[in-house]
């Protein structure tokens, strides 16, 4: 009896040992699959916190509210985006039945990585989006944020070519023309380098200045009399600091309730680079003055005028992309100047109202993806007749349009590249554009 006693004595302590090994197992699993929990939770978590934040952002494509969430108190104001592409949700793991709840968080766990503001990476895509239109950049529409200064390099290539036709004599019957005819061809080369200044004074005031350096240089070819004459050519070439601009933007509404969002914007154009009526031009005492009269012999760095430009500025997102319009008023300020003797006598004080025009600008710009961003526009510009002493030139009105594309790069967060390319409609626009564009940005106050 007493052997058969040891015997389940050691037989039940045998039991126990290994259900105590079962035991420690099970634990070490089960701390195992809260581990696996506790990551998965962190991972739902994050991809929770993404998913509202793209509703979010894509509710205010079309409120574009200053609302934010509690986590961000940080109130920015809504601008006209573009929601970047959504990150796909990671699939978990599978694990076995928990030991506690997915949602719960024990002590010391790491909150999940906290990314920019919806705020904030709307303003981010809205100037990256916007800004590839040269036109918009150049008038104003989208606002630097309160404290950033943005200083952007700028280089602009710009070449117009015009042919023109002069008949001087009689026609009996149409195509045969009798008397002279003088055909003058004109190319033009500007290069413009120059630097803008933007910096935001609120989140919805912004002032800029841009300083640009003009070099250009052109020729005119026009014909002699005679059967046997030859073409005579004029070159010439010019280079100074251009017109200093100064300007300033205001957003007007929060674009709330569905509405666009609307800026106002007013720029202002000095007469800071050389005047076309302080340059040299050909005259009837130089040779060849017959035929090249009135002909500069250096050419001009700016408009010698000055002028003011206010304009409107709209934004409405609609998704995938913004849509964008400008409209502008240029009164370019009438003042009395010098006006050059193409006979080689003195110059003669004139007053010189040159043409007021109104232009609109619209198109498109999209996200391609979180870095490359693309627009479309067009803009189209009247001036009307101008006016010497008091009376209107006639025919001196005239049209021009150009067709404008734009592609912008963010190299980083603080800055992008965008590049530029007008194409002119009708002969009084430049035939071809190409801008290129750093806007570099940094908190200054």
């Amino acid at each position: 009896m007493i052997a058969t006693g040891a015997k389940a004595q050691s037989a039940s302590s045998n039991d126990i040992e290994l259900l105590r090994k079962q035991l420690e197992q099970q634990q070490k699993q089960i701390q195992i699959q809260g581990q696996e929990i506790r990551l998965q939770s962190r991972r739902l978590s994050e991809q929770l916190r993404l998913l509202d934040a793209q509703q979010s952002e894509l509710q205010q494509l079309r409120s574009a509210t200053t609302s934010t969430t509690a986590a961000h108190p940080q109130p920015q104001p809504p601008v006209a985006q573009v929601s970047p592409p959504a990150r796909p949700l990671q699939t978990a793991p599978k694990v076995a039945a928990p030991a506690q709840s997915a949602t719960s968080s024990p002590a010391g766990q790491a909150a999940p990585i906290q990314g920019p503001s919806r705020a904030q990476i709307a303003q981010k895509q809205s100037r990256q989006v916007l800004q590839t239109n040269a036109s918009l950049a150049r008038v104003g529409g989208v606002l630097t944020p309160k404290g950033t200064v943005s200083i952007e390099p700028s280089f602009e290539y710009d070449y117009t070519a015009q042919n023109q036709a002069v008949v001087n004599g009689f026609t009996i019957v149409p195509g045969i023309t009798f008397g002279n005819i003088n055909l003058n061809k004109i190319t033009q080369n500007v290069y413009t380098a120059a630097v803008t200044i933007r910096a935001g004074i609120t989140n919805k005031f912004e002032l800029n200045l841009r300083i640009p350096y003009v070099y250009e240089f052109g020729t005119t070819t026009t014909s002699a009399a005679g059967v046997n004459a030859q073409p005579i050519v004029a070159d010439a070439h010019g280079s100074d600091i251009g017109d200093i601009q100064l300007g300033a933007s205001y957003q007007i509404n929060n674009g709330e309730n569905g509405w666009p969002i609307f800026v106002g914007n007013l720029n202002f154009k000095t007469i800071t680079g050389r005047s076309p009526f302080d340059v040299p031009v050909f005259t009837i005492n130089d040779p060849n003055g017959t035929f090249l009269q009135g002909v500069q012999k250096v050419l001009p760095t700016g408009t010698g005028f000055y002028s003011l430009e206010p304009s409107i500025t709209v934004l409405y997102p609609t998704a995938p992309g913004i849509l964008f319009a400008n409209l502008k008023y240029i009164w370019n300020i009438p003042r009395t100047v010098d006006v050059q003797s193409t006979t080689g006598g003195p110059a003669t004080p004139t007053r010189l109202a040159p043409g007021s025009g109104i232009g609109v600008t619209f198109g498109m710009g999209f996200s391609l993806n979180e870095d490359t961003s693309f627009s479309i526009g067009y803009e189209q510009d009247h001036y009307f007749e101008a006016a010497q002493n008091g009376k209107n030139i006639k025919g001196s009105s005239y049209d021009q349009g150009t067709f404008n594309f734009g592609l912008g790069y963010r190299i980083s967060d603080t800055t992008s590249l965008n590049v530029g390319v007008g194409i002119g409609v009708g002969p009084n626009s430049p035939a071809a554009q190409i801008i290129v564009r750093v806007p570099i940005r940094f908190n200054a106050f």
